[in-house]
């Protein structure tokens, strides 16, 4: 999800230069998503079908799916508890090719409830699995402990607005008890963690009454295309967005706003 972060600086209104660099201060990190299949989201005002069933977890059930970054440092899959009061200790372990393969790296254990909101589990790894892009990895869902009929999401079918949702993941196949199952697939999503981005704000006198603001983020891929977003107000509470941005390669941007009497506030948000 996207969580904006800020920083807020206001010009005085008698000056012919100031600069002022800020610091917008991001998560300790962040999650680059690379392959997923997800239920399409819901859209406000708009028709939605979503149906999916539960595949009971069994020796040898998993994924595959078909990377395209050369790494993996977390897994999220859905998993569905047969009541409220069941329990379990999961972990995923990946593999390269198929199932039966060595594993590649073993994720932390995570402990989970039935009565807990939502189904998403998010599992991580002690250090960063190297992948080779293109190739067939396996993502297998393991349970530890706790009480038995924990099962895995597999979608249906989907229809948003009368569109219908193709809910097949094309870089893969659900394995289910050591077989690849053709026309199935289940919910979940992999990527990398990637440093916190921050921004500085800069803003400097232009005469005839305009401000330069500059929004500069930490350059490299992971700043390109996050969206940066320049806000004003006079009160601190009721904030209007002056312009929005993406981040170029360079990791800047620049604004000009015309200044008033009243003295105003700037701040930017970096959307990660």
């Amino acid at each position: 999800m996207k969580k904006p972060t800020s920083a807020t600086f206001q010009p005085s209104r008698l000056f012919l230069l100031f600069v002022c660099g800020m610091t917008v201060g991001a998560h300790a990190q962040g999650l680059l998503i690379d392959q997923s299949l997800q239920p399409p989201p819901i859209i406000p005002g708009e028709s939605y079908h979503y149906d999916a069933s539960g595949a009971t977890l069994m020796p040898e059930t998993g994924q595959e799916f078909t990377p395209s970054l050369s790494g993996l440092d977390f897994v999220d899959v859905n998993l569905l508890p047969q009541s409220v009061t069941n329990t379990g200790t999961f972990e995923v372990a990946i593999h390269q090719g198929e199932i039966t393969a060595p594993v590649l790296g073993l994720s932390g254990q995570v402990i989970r409830s039935g009565g807990t909101a939502g189904n998403n589990t998010h599992f991580t790894f002690p250090s960063t699995i190297s992948l080779t892009q293109g190739d067939t990895y396996v993502l297998e869902v393991l349970q530890i402990a706790g009480n038995s009929g924990w099962a895995v999401e597999v979608p249906v079918s989907a229809v948003v607005n009368g569109q219908t949702v193709d809910m097949n993941y094309a870089g893969g196949r659900l394995i289910y008890g050591g077989v690849p199952q053709a026309t199935e697939d289940m919910i979940f999503q992999e990527g990398i963690i990637v440093p916190a981005t921050s921004a500085i704000l800069t803003i400097s006198a232009l005469g005839d009454g305009n401000l330069q603001i500059i929004a500069s983020g930490p350059t490299g891929p992971f700043t390109h295309g996050i969206g940066c977003v320049l806000q004003s107000a006079t009160n601190l509470v009721d904030w209007t967005v002056i312009n929005t941005n993406i981040f170029p390669i360079d990791g800047m941007v620049t604004n000009i706003v015309q200044t008033t009497n009243l003295e105003t506030f700037y701040r930017v948000e970096v959307l990660q």
